[in-house]
C-alpha cells in the first residue's frame, strides 16, 4: 500500500512531466491545525495570480488521493519561482525550515517535508 507522501511524490513527478518546469513542491505543517499540511508548489508553467493554476492542482490531487488523504492538505500556495529561491533549495549541505523563510508569508515553519526535487528530498532534514 502507498503511503500518503508515496502518492504526493507519484503526483509531483506527474505535474513535473505536465507542467514544466517543476521547481520545488513540499508541505509545511498548518500554523494552526494539528496534521493539516499546507502544500507548497513552484512551477514555470502554474500562474501565481490566477485560479488556473489551483484548479489544475486540485483535479490532479483529488484524481490520485483518496478525500481523506486530499483533506489533509488545507491550502494550497503557488510560490514564485525565482532564481533566489532555487538558489536556496538546492544549496548544499542540511536542509532547514529557515531557509523558506523568505518564501513563505509566515513564521519559519517547525518542520518541512520536500516532495520534490528529488535530490534535496533525499537529503536529510533539518528542523528548524
Amino acid at each position: 500500500m502507498k503511503t500518503w507522501l508515496d502518492k504526493l511524490r507519484k503526483i509531483a513527478e506527474r505535474i513535473a512531466r505536465e507542467k514544466p518546469k517543476l521547481h520545488f513542491v513540499g508541505l509545511v505543517p498548518h500554523e494552526i491545525l494539528p496534521d493539516q499540511w499546507d502544500l507548497l508548489i513552484s512551477s514555470d508553467q502554474l500562474d501565481r495570480k490566477g485560479m488556473e493554476g489551483l484548479r489544475y492542482l486540485d483535479k490532479t490531487l483529488k484524481k490520485h488521493l483518496t478525500t481523506r488523504e486530499f483533506l489533509k492538505i488545507t491550502q494550497m500556495v503557488i510560490m514564485p519561482h525565482d532564481r533566489a529561491m532555487l538558489k536556496k533549495l538546492n544549496e548544499p549541505g542540511e536542509f532547514s525550515a529557515e531557509r523558506l523563510h523568505s518564501l513563505y508569508r509566515f513564521d519559519p515553519p517547525d518542520e518541512v517535508i520536500v516532495i520534490w526535487p528529488p535530490k534535496v528530498a533525499a537529503r536529510k532534514l533539518e528542523h528548524a
